[in-house]
């Protein structure tokens, strides 16, 4: 996920790149030790386990959808959950596998 945002950043310079990737790691390092030190796992247990499953399904969605294209060697699209699986439900090439109700109007 960091590489395309750092990619974009970054313009093409291979150093701008390497010194953006760096410090974004150093960052979330030090956002885990100061979490740590402050002992803020314990907040953890404040949220209730419905919204962790929740936030873990909207996760695992997000992911299929955005790997789904590759996978299946179609073209993907869209910003978020729904513009990506209208992408991919209306791909011609999936249609053209069966896996798709534009099938039948391919056939006709």
């Amino acid at each position: 996920m960091i590489a395309g945002t750092v990619g974009e950043m970054a313009g093409g310079d291979t150093s701008y790149y390497a010194q953006i990737a760096s410090l974004t790691g150093f960052v979330v390092a030090l956002l885990c030790l100061i979490a740590w030190l402050l002992r803020l796992s314990g907040l953890v247990t404040l949220i209730s386990d419905s919204i962790l499953v929740g936030f873990k399904a909207g996760a695992a969605l997000t992911i299929a959808m955005t790997q789904l294209p590759s996978l299946l060697g179609v073209a993907g699209g869209g910003h978020n959950f729904f513009e990506r699986h209208g992408a991919l439900h209306r791909s011609k090439e999936l249609a053209q596998l069966g896996f798709s109700p534009l099938r039948e109007k391919l056939d006709q």
